[in-house]
């Protein structure tokens, strides 16, 4: 009598058009998600979650901006993570003078990338940024870039509005969680309702995503059954029921 692998098991429990297990994979960093009820694919989807905003909701509550803050969050480290290495530039971009309105300062940032977009040498670039405050109440800029290499006073010079600094990230192998670490973690700061969290360029790349018999091979053929995850976590989804989350960081 033949015993049925583990594997074997969660194949068989999996069906056409639902799965129990979902992997984002980002070259070095896996993300593990087991759902304990099926969740569905391939169909037609009517209401359900609204389109996740970047942002947070003057209307919503102080629960659900902080369920939106952590969303935002995830995606930001996603986003990070299958665009941006540890070969990439952080960039901290500061206004000398005493700029607090962040729609302002957006401007001025988006004249910035516009100005580095009109040399040629930089034309091509991607990037993600997030808003901080300093203490005096102005706003600063944290962003990730694949820019080529490019000297930090002409950098400064393309900012025109105050002072730059360049971080070395060669020892960072987890990009996602470094750039979070400088995002605003206020979730009552007044200055967020309503703005952006984030700024992000066009045509950025996504995570790789395997779903139920792709995911289970994949989890075989990297041995994570048996790997100890970087970080563990579970919680209650109302239509999932439990879902359990591990990351896997091959650098580790």
């Amino acid at each position: 009598m033949k015993i049925e692998s583990r594997t074997e098991k969660i194949l068989k429990s999996n069906s056409t058009g639902i799965y129990f297990y979902k992997i984002l994979d980002f070259g070095h960093i896996f993300k593990v998600y087991k759902y304990e009820r099926p969740v569905k694919f391939g169909f037609n989807r009517h209401g359900g979650r609204k389109k996740l905003i970047n942002g947070l909701d003057k209307e919503v509550n102080k629960k659900n901006r902080a369920d939106v803050l952590h969303r935002i969050h995830n995606k930001i480290i996603n986003i990070a993570l299958a665009n941006f290495t540890e070969n990439s530039k952080f960039i901290t971009l500061t206004f000398g003078k005493n700029v607090t309105d962040i729609k302002i300062a957006n401007i001025e940032f988006k004249k910035f990338i516009q100005r580095l977009r009109n040399n040629p040498e930089y034309s091509f670039f991607k990037y993600l940024t997030v808003i901080q405050f300093q203490e005096r109440g102005a706003v600063h800029y944290h962003m990730l870039s694949d820019l080529p290499y490019i000297p930090k006073y002409k950098l400064a010079k393309i900012w025109g509005k105050g002072f730059i600094k360049i971080n070395d990230i060669k020892n960072v192998d987890n990009v996602g969680a470094y750039i979070i670490g400088y995002m605003n973690k206020k979730i009552d700061d007044k200055r967020l309702l309503g703005n952006k969290a984030y700024l992000i360029s066009k045509k950025l790349n996504k995570a790789k995503e395997l779903y139920g018999y792709q995911a289970i091979k994949f989890m075989d053929k990297n041995d994570l059954w048996n790997k100890v995850p970087v970080y563990f976590n579970s919680y209650i989804a109302e239509r999932y029921g439990k879902v359990t989350y591990k990351e896997f960081n091959l650098k580790r």
